[in-house]
């Protein structure tokens, strides 16, 4: 028997036959518009025969979900095809909405079905209505010319939806194998042999149909002509203009061969004017000398008995033409003349000679298969053969045909041969065997073809050359031998390639790293490669074929491979070509390859990390400074689309002071912005104007201070929006409210704060409609997050200026909270009174939030959310500074995880990341609320203390004591991932006091001591000797 993936080709290999045999008759018949549906109704079959069959190869999403959703899809255009076919139903198109609607289905109820049991019934559910359908059309409406083929065109529908509420109904005993080479049961395969002798039956119906359908339009236009003939004769004595009017061509000749009368359809078929034909001699028409025509007119004439004949000319305007030409002698007035008429047969041959010729291309479609294919009566007579079949007994089809197959088998097998043929006629279902004759293995399917009683007629045998197959299992044997003389490496898979033959030898590790197991036999060299990534195999083979052709030193790849459990391992390849020939090719290859995955993870999450920042900051449209405490700008952000010319490029700023970025008017207001955070410890917020290009541009500007959890800022975050159109709008709302309509909330108050009018996005952003808030006051909005001074101050600032704006929380219908920036004008009348209030505001939650991401990625871990080096290193400044001004000590203590490398090797990185994070917490647990915790990176970490005693040695003390706290307290258990571990730390202190010693002396002086820590045996805790030097320290 077949194996299920040689078995899903050869109905893939079906599918194709169906679909070029749809595809040649509906080239050669254009015309039969019905063709198109059953071209692409098989397409789509052979689409879904083909991922169904690279099941296990390619995700299961495409070989289940997306391949049986085709397939019902398929058939739902067949269905459609075989209406138009048939000539049913070309009006409103409610089988289209069918065929939809079944596809959706398909893939809905494919994907969430639990089980395959599951997906089987839902799929044979959808495809059972467009069998019964399409069968019920074909027994029902048929055409009574081959009424035999569409009876059994019919009962084949029918067949099909039985076959599949069978597989319905065993759905859930059905067991499919995951191994693709062995044996199915007769219900797995059933759907696959059904299918071929399905497509074998539909490529002849096809065109047995469509010759029956061209034959009965002939037949009908032939008709129609000898009813056009007779009348003529009838009428062409009685009425001249019945004659000239005639829409067949009909010519009136005298004896001599001269024309007296021409219908214009006459004239148009010979290609010339009906003037210039009239008194024209037959004889002297071009077109008609090559044919003989005249020959046979004169022909006529003279034994006075009528003559037809088909002639095939090309008139005097180059059209080529079929015709039948029928001559009659004929008596008008007394005299004899001869009536010449032309039948158009051009469309007729046209038709003929496609559907010939798509009978010639199915038949060489059917003779350039590699594949033996001939048909046998239940005498195993045989009816009908390929070319490729005879070719393999050096015989002609024409020696084969008639004689019995069996003689053509060598004697010993014969029995067996008529035994299986007559089991198939008996039972009525296919069957699969293997035959060896000399060095060659052939694989025979037999398929039967029921005749319209429902027995069974005649048996198609399909005879598959499998040697090769054969021989690659036998390669595949001896490579698992060799295998075992593989030398093990650690952790890398060992393979070496025969260039010349495509063989690989390799050892376990290199299967297991793809969760196989050591012994998978099914890992061949060909196995492997298909594993790749489809997006970097042209790369792996570019890198392969560049090294076995001498133009790199040594092969080395990075490349994506599919694990046992349908996920991407990364995989580092690297090898070297170790033998060459005299002429300098390749022929043996050998190398190792790398799993590399856990580094590849970490690159995707810091590149993910990199790009959410990237899609933050790009999602602002304001420009982001960050300076320094010194004004020098740390980092900068310009919107992707800047409105305004003056935003510089990056490179144009980062490391320059706010002086010399700006004139000195606006550097003055950032300065003194910058020197009232520092006072006040608020945000403060200023406009300021510029001059761009002839054209005063304005900007608002926030500045925040950046600062940790103490009271010591660490730079400046300024955010700078572009207000010259909201300066403008503002400036014309005080003229005329013709801008209301804002994307902006908007707010119109009379003098008295009563609001007369809100604009759409009031209610958009607040939730109020006009009609709840219409006659009440803004009070209504009030968050209860700003108290009464604030109001008084916001107040004060309208009456004196007229004009007041800045940040404001207000409180939303639904009671939720939210950050505005609000811009208040007030309008006056002609007596400078003021009459009316107009507020914008628009919500800033979102620049609020990126605001706060920016700050947390710049100076904090995101692992142990600890300060990072930037913070620790601005806060050691400032804690310098202030020992300076208090005389007092103050301690650096530098950790470092004992052994961390060990748990991140065994247990792998996400046990490592839990430790840091208990580190962090444990530590944090030992330190006072004005001491920094900070994680340089990996498993160090650094404490620093502060206000320590005036007295050295007694800062001494007081940094061991912590010191020694922090150690006891990373010395106890941990559970990491439902296990127990015991982890230790390594510290050194240093003292400082003041600014005398740099701070990246101080860290070094901490370093050495930790180190100092490690030499003694670990899990200690060293002070730093300031009268060593920091080598004798180390």
């Amino acid at each position: 028997m077949l194996d299920l993936r040689t078995l899903a080709l050869i109905n893939f290999l079906s599918y194709g036959v169906f679909f070029l045999a749809a595809l040649t008759v509906w080239r050669l018949v254009p015309q039969e518009r019905s063709l198109r549906e059953w071209t692409t109704a098989s397409g789509l079959a052979a689409l879904s025969a083909l991922l169904l069959g690279l099941r296990g190869i390619i995700p299961d999403f495409l070989s289940i979900v997306v391949a049986n959703s085709v397939l019902v899809l398929s058939l739902g255009v067949l269905h459609v095809g075989t209406r138009k076919l048939l000539g049913v139903d070309r009006g409103y198109p409610w089988h289209w909405y069918a065929t939809g609607t079944m596809f959706l289905a398909a893939i809905v109820f494919t994907y969430f079905a639990p089980s395959l049991s599951a997906r089987i019934m839902v799929v044979s559910l959808l495809l059972v209505p467009f069998f019964i359908a399409c069968g019920w059309l074909f027994w029902r409406r048929g055409d009574a010319q081959i009424g035999v083929v569409d009876r059994f065109t019919a009962l084949m529908f029918m067949g099909g939806a039985a076959l599949f509420l069978v597989r319905m109904a065993t759905a859930s005993s059905t067991v499919v194998s995951a191994d693709y080479r062995s044996t199915p049961s007769w219900i797995v395969a059933s759907p696959y042999v059904y299918s071929i002798l399905f497509n074998v039956w539909m490529s002849v119906m096809l065109a047995l149909k469509v010759s029956a359908r061209l034959q009965q339009r002939l037949g009908e236009a032939l008709g129609r002509a000898e009813a056009a003939n007779r009348e003529l004769n009838e009428t062409l004595g009685f009425n001249k203009a019945i004659l000239v009017n005639s829409p067949l061509p009909i010519g009136v000749y005298s004896a001599s061969g001269q024309c007296v009368l021409a219908n214009d359809a006459y004239a148009q078929f010979v290609g010339v004017t009906r003037e210039s034909l009239v008194a024209q001699n037959f004889h002297d028409i071009d077109s008609w000398r090559e044919s003989g025509l005249p020959a046979d007119c004169q022909k006529t004439l003279a034994q006075n008995s009528p003559q037809r004949r088909e002639v095939h000319v090309i008139n005097s305007l180059g059209k080529e033409l079929w015709s039948e030409c029928r001559m009659v002698p004929t008596q008008i007035n007394g005299e004899q003349h001869l009536l010449v008429q032309f039948f158009d047969l051009t469309e007729n041959k046209l038709a003929e000679q496609s559907l010939l010729r798509g009978k010639e291309q199915l038949s060489a479609i059917l003779n350039s298969t590699t594949e033996s294919i001939f048909q046998v009566d239940s005498q195993g007579i045989i009816l009908a053969i390929n070319e490729m079949a005879c070719r393999r007994v050096h015989k002609t089809p024409q020696d084969m045909i008639g004689r019995c197959a069996f003689d053509f088998f060598p004697p010993e097998v014969e029995p067996g041969r008529r035994s299986t043929l007559a089991e198939v006629f008996a039972s009525g279902k296919g069957t699969c065997m293997e035959d060896m004759r000399g060095d060659h293995f052939f694989s025979l399917n037999y398929y039967p073809i029921f005749g319209s009683d429902g027995e069974v007629a005649s048996v198609v045998v399909y005879a598959t050359d499998i040697t090769e197959r054969r021989r690659l299992e036998q390669g595949i044997a001896q490579s698992e031998q060799r295998m075992e003389l593989a030398l093990a490496a650690a952790n890398l898979g060992l393979w070496d390639l025969d260039i010349g033959s495509g063989r690989v030898t390799h050892n376990a590790r290199l299967v297991t790293m793809l969760g196989y197991e050591p012994d998978a036999t099914e890992m061949d060299g060909k196995t492997l490669l298909s594993l790749i990534h489809p997006s970097d195999a042209p790369g792996f083979g570019y890198a392969l074929q560049a090294h076995v052709k001498g133009a790199t030193a040594s092969f080395e790849v990075e490349y994506r491979a599919r694990h046992k459990d349908d996920h991407w391992v990364w995989i580092q390849s690297r090898g070297k070509v170790v033998a060459r020939d005299a002429d300098g090719r390749a022929l043996r290859m050998t190398g190792t390859n790398l799993d590399i995955s856990e580094r590849k993870a970490s690159e995707a999450v810091l590149k993910a990390r990199e790009e959410r920042l990237s899609k933050l900051i790009a999602s602002m449209q304001d420009l982001v400074f960050v300076f320094d405490t010194g004004g020098a700008v740390m980092e900068y952000f310009r919107p992707p689309q800047a409105r305004c010319p003056s935003w510089k490029l990056r490179e144009d700023v980062i490391g320059k002071t706010y002086t010399e970025l700006f004139p000195a008017d606006v550097a003055g207001r950032y300065g003194q912005a910058i020197a009232e955070i520092m006072m006040e410890g608020q945000s403060q917020t200023f406009e300021y104007s510029v001059s761009v290009n002839g054209v005063d541009c304005i900007f608002h500007a926030t500045l925040s201070q950046l600062a940790g959890e103490d009271r010591y800022p660490t730079g400046f975050l300024a955010v700078v929006h572009d207000i010259t159109e909201r300066k403008r709008v503002e400036q014309e709302l005080r003229i005329a409210a013709t801008a209301f309509e804002t994307r902006e909330g908007l707010m119109v108050t009379d003098s008295e704060s009563t609001i007369l009018r809100v604009n759409r996005a009031f209610t958009e952003l607040t939730g109020y409609s006009a009609a709840e808030v219409v006659g009440k006051t803004p009070a209504l909005l009030k968050s209860g997050h700003h108290d009464e001074a604030f109001y008084r101050q916001l107040w004060a600032t309208l009456t004196t200026r007229k004009f007041w704006d800045g940040e404001i929380w207000d409180r939303r219908k639904n009671g939720e909270v939210f950050p505005e920036w609000l811009t208040i004008s007030a309008v006056s009348g002609p007596d400078g009174e003021v009459s009316h209030y107009v507020g914008i505001f628009s919500d800033i939650t979102d620049r609020k939030l990126a605001e706060e991401r920016i700050h947390n990625l710049a100076f904090y871990d995101p692992l142990t959310q600890l300060p990072n080096r930037r913070l620790l290193l601005d806060r050691l400044g400032q804690a310098q500074s202030a020992s300076a001004r208090r005389q007092n000590h103050g301690a650096i203590l530098f950790l470092d995880l004992d052994n961390f490398k060990l748990l991140n090797d065994t247990r792998g990185h996400e046990s490592g990341d839990q430790l840091l994070v208990e580190v962090a917490q444990r530590m944090m647990s030992c330190v006072r609320a004005e001491d920094t915790v900070a994680r340089l990176g990996g498993d160090e970490f650094v404490v620093l203390l502060e206000d320590l005693d005036r007295d050295a040695q007694v800062a001494a003390v007081q940094a061991m004591e912590v010191a020694e706290k922090i150690r006891k307290a990373l010395n106890r258990s941990y559970e990491i991932q439902g296990h127990s571990h015991h982890s230790a730390a390594s510290i050194g202190v240093s003292l400082f006091k003041g600014t005398e010693i740099p701070i990246s002396e101080l860290l070094m002086r901490a370093d050495n001591a930790m180190y100092q820590s490690k030499a003694a045996g670990r899990n200690k805790v060293r002070l730093y000797d300031a009268g060593l030097p920091i080598a004798e320290n180390s």
